[in-house]
């Protein structure tokens, strides 16, 4: 059996070491994440340990969220920087989607807050018409005071009054 290089990867390879489909190691690449890969006698790409980091933390922080054009940026010239470099770009990028996390939890603790109201106003009042709805006229079985009413829009459907 003949032993492989430990720096030296096919696409399939690496793929299976970093649980990178094959097909996004291609489009990384094509976007300018990743750096063009040596070419094999054969034209094959072939990648080495650091093309195997890169992929590694690439697919960290886009399991974190950060956006492929925060990861080119935080890439770009990674292979010639110092590692103090790299990891003070990296923190930026953490901390921004730290800060877009706390925003969209804002946001959605606000819209659970309306829903849980909504819900509270449903439950408060018990349906007291069997008729079918397309002929209702009290809207409190829904969670509204009438059927007229739009909490977002006063004359977003006047077709309605």
């Amino acid at each position: 059996m003949m032993r492989r290089d430990p720096d030296d990867f096919t696409i399939g390879q690496l793929a299976q070491l970093t649980g990178v489909n094959a097909k996004v190691i291609r489009y990384y690449e094509a976007i300018g994440v990743l750096p063009p890969p040596q070419r094999g006698t054969n034209q094959y790409r072939r990648y080495g340990s650091a093309d195997c980091a890169r992929l590694h933390l690439l697919r960290r922080i886009r399991h974190l969220g950060a956006s492929l054009a925060d990861i080119k940026t935080l890439l770009t010239g990674s292979d010639t920087a110092r590692c103090a470099e790299v990891q003070r770009r990296l923190l930026a990028v953490i901390t921004q989607r730290l800060a877009a996390i706390d925003q969209e939890m804002g946001a959605l603790a606000a819209l659970r807050a309306e829903v849980q109201q909504y819900r509270q106003a449903i439950v408060a009042c018990p349906p007291t018409s069997t008729a079918p709805f397309s002929t209702c006229t009290d809207g409190r079985c829904i969670g509204l005071t009438s059927l007229k009413e739009n909490p977002y829009d006063d004359d977003a459907h006047l077709c309605c009054v």
